[in-house]
């Protein structure tokens, strides 16, 4: 008899042994603590044995081999698996138990052969070749025990054989230990909540792998050619080559300050003996330290230039014990101010105050020009647009750390922009003269500025208006035109640095037809010298400036159409400053055109649609959204102001864009509100889920203009900042952030491939396909690691045949039960010689126990699943273009939920063929995104993993 046990969370059953009735137990699917009813009346009920009671402490610990595992972990597991097979408790206990020993002990062996201690490795592997003798009737122990009898010879063999004999195959030795799996059978991963967890389990550490596994080349089994890399041949810059150039100009720019002094050295600038005093080179030394500064946070692991590290402090203090007197003092201040607001820290604000106070002083009406000569010179008229654009950015600095500056300063600073501005849009150094890029630049900036100030709050409590005041858009309209934003010409550093300044403030990605960035990094690069420079310590600095704060990841990308796409103008350039200070990461966000390529959007994880009167989109923009999406993006759509007409909007955008998904509320506890902060309380949000990940998200409230307004620190304000910085963090994951141009993009390969695999993506009549676009992405990176390509086909299930494809692939989130015809041609498949690889996508949903129950169990009823064991040869490098993947990775979600070492490959062979299985994600890692909640391997760990399997297959399925 049986107790069929039902959690009272989730409603997961499980099918247990009577002599349990009335025992404390997990629930594998939720990680609820309950206890299991009495024995049943009616087990073939599911329904007749309610549990209810919850449990108030976990079982206590169990130790074993010197490795602490709980019974809680024990009984998850198995419940997993007693559904399908039935396995009694007590005992698949007991041996993983003996497992955990029988692992120990040959590590330790292992171990002492590696340091030749062959006497005391003999008695080891004696002492564990007894342990096993007693366990026979476990088939993992007993192929153990065939593999210590082979040690043993080996070590047996005379001295003169052991000088060419092979080190014993073993696992990896104690000092570098592979993650312990304390069970063979198919069980799902413990659930997120669940106890067992990695305070409950003590095995020896494990060190974190490499970010690449090694590749260890092999010659090629006959029948598949050599494995090679596929050169990139498309020439777009790569991030890569962004981080080299930043590394030469630091290196460079270093080498120019006296080790001593912490300042330039004399004459750094040829302009004469440093002795002078000239205000010049004071302000040199300014911009080289701060350029240095935005350096360090394009290169963390360079110590040098962290404030905490063994040079970048004293260039500080002696940056901040410079008078700036001299003429050159309204530059010097104004980039000394922005220096020290960027870390705002307590020892600096003295200095940082005194530049604000002497900027005010020297400020005459909006205006500045050089320090000495301010301000009886202004009200002749000899003010410039040079010395304004810097004075007004030490104030705005000042502003930005909280010091508080007079309404009528901003009021005084715009009206001295608009009032000379040019007809068409364009600014001039003085009031007269030639138009010029570096001034329009300084005056679009400074409008922005003014905005920010001035304006911002209006665009909190109102909708339908004009994003830019006249002016301002007058200026980014001729900005847009033709070449003008890449048109650098005159002083070539200073006129970088105004573009780029432009660039950050209004978030626009295109200046018209130009992506402005990769063009000028382009342009950059190409004229950087051998030794690192770009000519002298002033260039190099602006274009260090440019490279390293233009390379910084992006928070959001907003969505520009015909229409009211921005009526809160600066609502993300807010939230994108409040995430950089949380998360101690400098952020920046971006303004996306609809009618560039999707692929331009790629840049951050999150696409933003606002508005209050709902947008028309073409069936071309609906599909490019779409693509952006399945690419691994999430859409946000709100509706400003409150608009009730974007609810029935944004139901229809979801139905377009993903007909087979319902849109639903984010239910509470979602992955969404806890990614970074614990929201206990938030505003509704509803979202279009395919099970794994969220799609796309709607607020029917205007949560953005609590951005816009800078309500950060405000009760109703900070909940808002925090579920902002949550949806990125949710949509990028935790850790390894991408920089601009580190895309995730992969365009088709150029050039045949070497040889084709056909693959079989079952298909069935359920959600077969939740991610699409990851088998798309993961041909093209399989195709560039290996010159092989992959012909990708949706085959159904009941039409598989080995002959045709060798491996297939099978996914899904939502519970299926196959049909008979459908159990019937998989057998067949697998008997045949085929190779059938099943996961859970995202790491939840019923997808997974359906599946082995209705499938797995049906068609193969007497199988023994075996875990898949680090030493296994689909683990390791044993082929061409194979890697050693015996140290598993997991997402930093699953690490946390899970543990370091939890969630199990398991496999079985029939016939010919394999079944590999895992309720752990490997198709959302082919996106290669971090998305947060998802229960699974790290991206790059699920690529090479199946890149393996891949291999494996065609070398012939070796166990």
């Amino acid at each position: 008899m049986a107790i069929v046990a039902r959690c009272p969370e989730c409603g997961k059953r499980a099918r247990l042994p009577d002599d349990q009735a009335g025992a404390q137990t997990v629930c594998a699917a939720c990680g609820r603590q309950f206890t299991l009813p009495a024995a049943s009346t009616n087990p073939a009920d599911p329904h007749s044995h309610p549990a209810s009671q919850e449990s108030a402490t976990p079982p206590p610990p169990a130790r074993n081999g010197g490795l602490r595992i709980t019974l809680a972990v024990g009984v998850l597991i198995l419940l997993g698996a007693g559904g399908w097979f039935g396995f009694d408790m007590l005992r698949q206990l007991h041996r993983t138990q003996d497992r955990l020993a029988a692992m120990s002990m040959h590590s330790d062996a292992a171990t002492l052969v590696s340091n030749h201690q062959l006497t005391q490795a003999k008695a080891k592997y004696a002492e564990l070749s007894d342990f096993l003798a007693s366990r026979t009737d476990d088939p993992e122990l007993n192929k153990l025990a065939g593999e210590v009898k082979q040690d043993l010879a080996r070590l047996d063999r005379p001295a003169a054989q052991k000088a060419t004999a092979p080190v014993p195959a073993a696992p990896p030795p104690a000092s570098a230990p592979t993650v312990v799996h304390v069970d063979p059978s198919p069980a799902p991963r413990p659930a997120a909540n669940s106890v067992a967890s990695a305070q409950q389990i003590a095995p020896v550490p494990v060190p974190p792998p490499a970010e690449h596994h090694p590749v260890v080349e092999h010659p090629a089994p006959a029948g598949r050619p050599p494995v090679h890399t596929v050169a990139d041949t498309s020439g777009d810059l790569t991030d890569a080559q962004i981080g080299a150039s930043i590394q030469k100009g630091v290196d460079f720019l270093i080498g120019e300050f006296d080790p001593k002094t912490f300042e330039l050295r004399d004459g750094a600038q040829g302009r004469g003996k440093r002795a002078m005093r000239d205000g010049y080179h004071d302000g040199a030394d300014v911009l080289c330290v701060y350029a240095l500064m935005q350096c360090g946070e394009a290169l963390p692991n360079d110590t040098r230039l962290s404030l905490h590290g063994p040079f970048l402090p004293g260039c500080f203090d002696a940056m901040k014990a410079l008078p700036l007197e001299d003429r050159f003092g309204t530059y010097s201040r104004g980039l000394r101010a922005t220096a020290l607001a960027h870390n705002n820290r307590k020892e600096d604000f003295k200095v940082l105050k005194a530049d604000v106070t002497s900027l005010l002083k020297t400020v005459n009406k909006g205006a500045y020009t050089y320090f000495n000569d301010a301000p009886n010179a202004i009200r002749e008229g000899n003010w410039d647009n040079s010395n304004s654009q810097y004075g007004l950015l030490g104030v705005w600095s000042g502003a930005e750390t909280e010091i508080e500056i007079p309404k009528s300063y901003w009021i005084d600073v715009e009206k001295h922009w608009t009032s000379c501005q040019a007809p068409n849009g364009e600014w001039c150094y003085h009031q007269q003269g030639d138009p010029r890029l570096t001034m329009t630049c300084a005056g679009i900036a400074s409008m922005f500025v003014c905005h920010d100030w001035i304006d911002a709050p209006l665009f909190g409590t109102a909708v339908g208006r004009e994003p830019f005041s006249p002016p301002l858009k007058k200026g980014l309209d001729w900005l847009e035109q033709g070449d003008h934003s890449v048109d650098i010409q005159g002083q070539w550093g200073y006129c970088l640095y105004g573009v780029e300044r432009v660039g950050l403030a209004s978030g626009f990605k295109f200046f018209g037809k130009h992506n402005w960035y990769p063009e000028l990094a382009r342009q950059i690069l190409r004229r950087q010298s051998p030794n690192g420079s770009w000519g002298n310590t002033v260039d190099t600095a602006y274009a260090l400036l440019f490279l390293s704060r233009g390379r910084h990841p992006v928070l959001m990308n907003k969505l520009r159409y015909d229409g009211f796409w921005a009526n809160r103008p600066r609502d993300v350039a807010n939230l994108a400053k409040y995430a950089s200070h949380e998360m101690e990461k400098p952020l920046n966000w971006q303004v996306v055109p609809i009618s560039a390529q999707w692929t331009d959007w790629t840049d951050s994880p999150i696409l933003y649609i606002g508005s209050h009167i709902p947008p028309k989109l073409s069936n071309d923009d609906v599909d490019k959204i779409r693509q952006f999406v399945l690419a691994g993006g999430m859409l946000f759509v709100q509706a400003d102001g409150d608009a009730r007409v974007m609810a029935p909007f944004a139901a229809e955008l979801g139905h377009r864009l993903f007909p087979q998904y319902e849109m639903k509320d984010v239910p509470p506890g979602h992955p969404l509100f806890n990614s970074v902060y614990k929201l206990t309380t938030h505003p509704p949000l509803r979202m279009v889920s395919n099970g794994a990940r969220i799609l796309m998200l709607f607020s029917p409230t205007d949560i953005s203009r609590r951005w816009q307004l800078r309500e950060q620190k405000g009760q109703a304000g900070k909940p808002i900042y925090q579920l902002g910085l949550n949806m990125f963090i949710y949509a990028a994951g935790r850790r390894d952030l991408r920089n601009r141009l580190d895309t995730n993009n992969l365009g088709p390969v150029v050039g045949a491939s070497s040889m084709t695999v056909k693959i079989a993506r079952v298909q069935y009549a359920g959600p077969w396909d939740p991610e699409p676009y990851a088998w798309t992405r993961f041909s093209r990176w399989f195709h560039k690691q290996t010159g092989y390509g992959l012909d990708v086909q949706a085959v159904p299930m009941r039409e598989l045949n080995a002959a045709t494809y060798p491996f297939a692939h099978l996914t899904g989130t939502a519970a299926y039960r196959a049909t008979a015809d459908e159990v019937a041609a998989v057998k067949k498949y697998v008997e045949d010689g085929g190779v059938l690889l099943i996961d859970l996508t995202g790491g939840k949903g019923a997808f997974d126990e359906s599946i082995r129950s209705s499938l797995l169990f049906a068609a193969f009823p007497s199988a023994n699943p075996l875990l898949l064991q680090p030493y296994h040869p689909l683990l390791q490098a044993s082929g061409s273009g194979m890697e050693d993947l015996s140290r598993s990775k997991l997402r930093p979600y699953a690490i946390e939920k899970i543990g370091a070492s939890g969630g199990t490959i398991d496999y079985f062979k029939a016939g010919k063929g394999h079944v590999i299985f895992t309720s752990l994600d490997i198709t959302s890692g082919l996106l290669n995104t971090g998305t947060w909640g998802i229960l699974g391997y790290e991206p790059g760990y699920a690529q090479s993993l199946l890149k393996n399997a891949i291999f494996w297959t065609l070398d012939g399925q070796k166990d």
